[in-house]
């Protein structure tokens, strides 16, 4: 049996840094392979809720009562459904939020004109303790006549000459890695052609930290259980403070 964690984080900044929107939606999901285990209770280490910044919905026939105490199951007794193809939704969640400090990790970008170049400092800083990111792939439009000349870096880069994009790669932002810098050089461009700015990432940690501790079959004894749990950015741009491009579902 697994017990799996999904969150989508959806994130519009503006470049002086300000959120102009950001939604973090989640859910936990029961698959049942073997019948034997059909009736079983989900235990985690804390319930989130309204107080964590949550609004929850609830399978119609998960038991309420026993979620406030630390437990996922059913208020009846027929048991989950069986196969990976039946795979059921516990509970969903959701959080949306304008605070600057939610933000996984905030972007400064920072170009200015000298002697016929533009000259771009970059710089990632943690905002969000406890989430560690890997393979984060930010993604700067370079509408240039010539490739980038970088002169610092931390991480790696491609330059994709088709698309005119610089791509900065970082293996992992956390609180281990919790800031780095790309400095590069281009011939003049104005500012707003190096935007929109556009961030992906994957995670193994969550910002729910909805943990799975221990499953419990009809019997009251462990059942064997895997406990899966990923955040990804399904959307995270950063637009020049006048332009509210992608200001939408």
């Amino acid at each position: 049996m697994v017990v799996s964690v999904a969150e989508w984080l959806k994130l519009l900044m503006g470049s002086d840094g300000s959120v102009k929107k950001m939604d973090v939606t989640g859910e936990a999901k029961l698959t049942i392979f073997d019948p034997d285990f059909a009736k079983v209770r989900v235990a985690i280490e804390k319930p989130i809720g309204k107080k964590e910044g949550f609004q929850m919905r609830f399978h119609p026939k998960l038991d309420k009562k026993a979620y406030a105490q630390g437990a996922l199951g059913l208020k009846n007794d027929k048991g989950f459904s069986i196969g990976g193809e039946n795979a059921t939704v516990l509970v969903k969640w959701k959080m949306a939020t304008s605070d600057e400090s939610m933000i996984p990790f905030s972007i400064n970008f920072w170009p200015s004109n000298e002697d016929g170049q533009t000259v771009c400092n970059v710089e990632y800083s943690v905002e969000k303790p406890g989430l560690v990111l890997k393979d984060v792939f930010i993604a700067i439009p370079c509408p240039s006549s010539e490739p980038p000349s970088v002169s610092n870096i931390d991480g790696d880069f491609e330059f994709n000459r088709r698309d005119k994009m610089m791509v900065w790669h970082i293996p992992e932002i956390s609180e281990e890695h919790e800031s780095g810098t790309l400095d590069f050089s281009v011939p003049e461009l104005e500012s707003s052609e190096f935007y929109p700015i556009q961030v992906s990432f994957n995670s193994e940690t969550t910002y729910s930290g909805f943990k799975v501790t221990g499953v419990s079959s009809g019997d009251g004894g462990e059942a064997p259980f895997s406990f899966e749990q990923e955040l990804s950015a399904t959307k995270f741009v950063i637009v020049e403070d006048n332009d509210d491009m992608g200001d939408d579902e």
